[in-house]
């Protein structure tokens, strides 16, 4: 049986290999959730672009998890 140190260690490793991961597909401008390749172009507007960098979402994705939240102005 392992002890809930180990199991603590190993859920850190895996999140550091899924920050990683996710880091690297912002870096090649790829959305973490679709794939998609993507380009500051392809986004809205400034805010979005943010919200790519912070969240790996491309624009298309972005307005399907938010769609319940989005206000427009």
């Amino acid at each position: 049986m392992k002890k809930p140190d180990e199991d603590l260690q190993l859920q850190l490793e895996r999140a550091e290999v899924v920050r990683k991961m996710r880091k690297e597909k912002i870096n090649n401008f790829i959305c973490v959730l679709c794939g998609k390749r993507v380009t500051r172009e392809s986004f809205r507007d400034e805010d979005a672009l943010n919200e790519f960098k912070i969240s790996g979402l491309c624009q298309a994705c972005q307005d399907e998890y938010f769609k319940d939240t989005y206000i427009p102005e």
